[in-house]
């Protein structure tokens, strides 16, 4: 494992590269604010990306560009932070080198949902907190002022917030900030819901008027595929959404989506064409059988990764409707490979430090063991990996000297038995049974000897 750092103040001690502390994800957290460390998760470990992070913030601020936190470069952070803090009092400007996000939180978070409201399009509360209702206001704003639609309020949203943006104009056909329907939900304006979501290709069973676990589930599936917040609560948002598709005509692009839905143990004709359109297309390998089996669920996975649906394997309206306009020519819409980012796995893994260890765990919640961990982290960012070690180092592409993301395995019982997560430095991350999840160091006896290879996942 890494050394164990006393408890300490950010400015107490010198952080470098390597180094494994609260202190670095303090640091982290501080640079975060400041739109230098730009990775989801603040990790707690100081790898590359924090000291370049740190390299930047040195140079633009004319000290010694070293990568390493000293007591100088900490107190020009922290003067700066009360710099930042004094100006957004008094100017109600935001500040546009900052990145607010989801679980951000402040003055700065209070300012924006304050412009957010001022401009029509947040009707939630302004409590400077950043969740998924702002989040949902801040893709409403980036939508409406042709910017990029993540729900992040980066330099370009925040300057055009300063500047005031388009104001979001009332329309009849847009719900009032009331209506809101949620799990338990009963009544009339549940079943219209049910019905119009059927009619979209999102909801299969029969309208009943009760907002239970399947509304649910196709109210997640709506959201996701038009971008907004998915937490399957129909708010004004959502039910805007549903009533604008619902009035828009169907085109190539647009296709009206079709009820079905083929999930594994599928059977028929459906089925049949559904793996000789993916077989078309070069995702399924094997003879059509009308089967829904392990092969046309990875299939199915594999075409939803190229193309930006949700990866479970479950062919859905949304998924069987991008296949239909691929296959006719109207759609080649293929994510670019360059969307997968290996830091967000680094951060993903780190931000499950100390959950414990579990033989065949596969959840924070049961635990993990270490392959269920692999598989559990590597999930998160759409690449499906084999459950057990030895099958991860049958099948995964050979490295000879691992990269930030590779799988690293080791001989523990006679074979490949063990693994983690390469993060640099002759570090990775592993649920081990002794431990659970920790930062361990390759160099050490033990891991030395037993250390077998690399694999790379992606």
């Amino acid at each position: 494992m890494a050394p164990t750092i006393g408890e300490a103040a950010l400015g107490d001690r010198t952080l470098s590269e390597g180094m494994s502390h609260s202190d670095v994800k303090e640091l982290q957290d501080v640079l975060k604010g400041k739109g230098y460390f730009t990775y989801h998760t603040s990790t707690g470990y100081f790898g590359t990306i924090t000291k370049d992070a740190l390299i930047r913030f040195q140079r633009e601020n004319n000290l010694p560009a070293t990568g390493i936190a000293d007591a100088a470069t900490v107190r020009a952070l922290q003067a700066q932070s009360r710099q930042v803090s004094t100006a957004s009092n008094t100017s109600g400007q935001l500040t546009v080198t900052q990145v607010l996000r989801n679980g951000s939180r402040g003055a700065q978070v209070t300012l924006l949902q304050n412009k957010l409201k001022d401009a029509g399009y947040h009707t939630g509360s302004v409590d400077g907190i950043y969740g998924p209702q702002t989040a949902q206001s801040v893709r409403s704003f980036q939508q409406a002022n042709n910017l990029l639609v993540d729900g992040i309020a980066g330099r370009q949203t925040l300057t055009t917030l300063n500047a005031g943006g388009t104001k979001n104009p009332t329309t009849p056909s847009q719900p009032s900030s009331s209506s809101v329907l949620r799990q338990e939900s009963r009544g009339q304006a549940v079943t219209k819901l049910q019905n119009d979501l059927k009619s979209l290709g999102f909801f299969t069973a029969n309208a009943t008027g009760y907002y239970g676990s399947i509304t649910v589930q196709s109210v997640r599936d709506f959201q996701r595929r038009h971008g907004l917040v998915v937490d399957g609560i129909a708010g004004p948002a959502t039910l805007g959404k549903v009533a604008d598709v619902l009035k828009k005509p169907s085109t190539p692009n647009n296709p009206a989506p079709s009820p079905t839905v083929l999930k594994k143990e599928s059977r028929g004709q459906a089925v049949t064409k559904l793996q000789n359109d993916l077989k078309r297309l070069g995702h399924f390998s094997a003879s059509a059988t009308g089967y829904y089996g392990d092969i046309t669920v990875q299939s199915v996975r594999s075409f939803q990764r190229t193309y930006g649906l949700v990866v479970d394997g479950i062919a859905g309206p949304a998924t069987l409707n991008k296949l239909a306009a691929v296959i006719n020519g109207k759609d080649d819409s293929v994510v670019n490979d360059s969307s997968f980012n290996v830091m967000n796995v680094i951060a993903d893994a780190s931000d499950l430090i100390g959950v414990r260890y579990v033989w065949g765990g596969n959840s924070p919640q049961q635990g993990f063991d270490c392959s269920g961990f692999i598989v559990y982290v590597y999930n998160k960012s759409n690449v499906q990996l084999p459950r057990t070690v030895a099958q991860m180092w049958n099948t995964l592409k050979p490295v000879s000297q691992p990269q930030v993301g590779d799988i690293v395995v080791y001989n523990t019982t006679g074979g490949p038995s063990h693994a983690g997560i390469y993060i640099g430095n002759n570090k990775f991350i592993q649920a081990g049974s002794s431990t659970g999840v920790v930062i361990s160091d390759m160099n050490t006896n033990y891991w030395s000897s037993k250390y077998m290879g690399a694999r790379r996942p992606y």
